[in-house]
């Protein structure tokens, strides 16, 4: 565990938001991408609060630096991410760009949220899902989060 919020890029997925807010609270980068994608799948700010913390945390390896360099630094990874993420997604459509290659993670990924999205969607209009409840499953989730991160705090004091 750390005592200051940053990213880590060589742990993380996409910026590294979630592997080092999970050194900081001490819990697996795994729960907390899972609570990002739950919030955005459920009409939740997760995408906006990810990228509002990818432009305000330093890097890691850049923790000293001035906050104002550390978000037009981390704007311009942002940008350089995001026409990244457009070349390679635009190459696997056929497009002119780059030639077919082996996806990325964040392209699997981006693949199955869309997939678990359309599924949920079609349940819904099908009518299969009319005993969930958001509400209460929003609650049950923030109620499990902090159980863990509580259990595993005070696991390690003792």
């Amino acid at each position: 565990m750390t005592e200051t919020f940053y990213r880590d890029k060589s742990g993380g997925m996409i910026a590294g938001v979630c592997a080092g807010l999970a050194d900081y609270f001490g819990v697996s980068p795994t729960i907390l991408r899972l609570g990002f994608v739950l919030l955005a799948l459920a009409g939740g700010p997760g995408v906006m609060i990810y990228l509002v913390l990818w432009l305000i945390l330093p890097e890691k390896a850049t923790l000293g630096t001035r906050q104002g360099d550390t978000v037009q630094q981390n704007a311009r990874d942002i940008g350089a991410e995001a026409r990244s993420f457009g070349r390679e997604l635009q190459g696997m459509l056929g497009g002119k760009g780059e030639t077919a290659q082996a996806p990325s993670k964040r392209v699997l990924w981006l693949g199955g949220i869309l997939i678990l999205v359309g599924l949920i969607s079609l349940g819904r209009s099908l009518g299969w899902f009319g005993w969930f409840r958001e509400d209460l499953a929003w609650a049950l989730a923030l109620i499990l989060a902090g159980g863990v991160m509580l259990y595993r705090a005070l696991g390690k004091k003792h």
